[in-house]
């Protein structure tokens, strides 16, 4: 009976590490652009990508990015939305503060 629940669980654990492997490839343009400081075609995928997938990475990397462009109150909106679906992710957490330090 352990089997097919240790094997369920296996499946489970690649499932997400395949997921996490194509964000971080989805994520690459955007990247690109906010290095090249077009941070309006970043900001543009970045808004796509967190509204396909489950994932609060894209919404961090876009909310990042919204602060540094100036857009510090589009970025508490995002933030706001990523800490009420994801809770448990830290560094959305900090990057909430710094962009509340931005708001003072």
């Amino acid at each position: 009976m352990k089997l097919p629940s240790f094997c369920l669980m296996l499946i489970l654990a690649c499932t997400q590490t395949v997921l996490a492997d194509y964000v971080d490839d989805a994520l690459a343009p955007a990247f690109t652009a906010a290095d090249e400081r077009d941070y309006a075609g970043a900001i543009s995928e970045l808004s796509s990508l967190s509204r396909e997938y489950n994932d609060p990475r894209p919404q961090f990397h876009l909310a990042r990015l919204q602060l540094r462009a100036g857009q510090a109150k589009a970025a508490e909106s995002t933030m706001a939305s990523l800490i009420a679906a994801h809770p448990d992710f830290i560094d959305a957490h900090y990057l909430n503060g710094l962009i509340q330090l931005t708001l003072v």
